[in-house]
């Protein structure tokens, strides 16, 4: 949530979809692998080393739609 609660940190927020929309279209499986890998200045597992695959891809669903 570090980065994905900040403008300032160029991550896309959480619950805010337009944000998402493009990424999503990428498909899940990506943004779960690019989450797992890291990409640009997101850490792998996105700071959580111990997240399962499942864990990360409800992460980006939550993330991914209006709250």
């Amino acid at each position: 949530m570090v980065c994905h609660s900040r403008i300032a940190a160029n991550a896309p927020l959480t619950g805010f979809a337009p944000a998402w929309k493009a990424r999503l279209e990428k498909g899940m499986e990506t943004l779960v692998r690019n989450a797992q890998q890291g990409l640009g200045s997101m850490p792998p597992g996105g700071q959580c080393a111990d997240c399962t695959t499942e864990e990360l891809r409800a992460l980006v669903v939550f993330m991914a739609h209006d709250h």
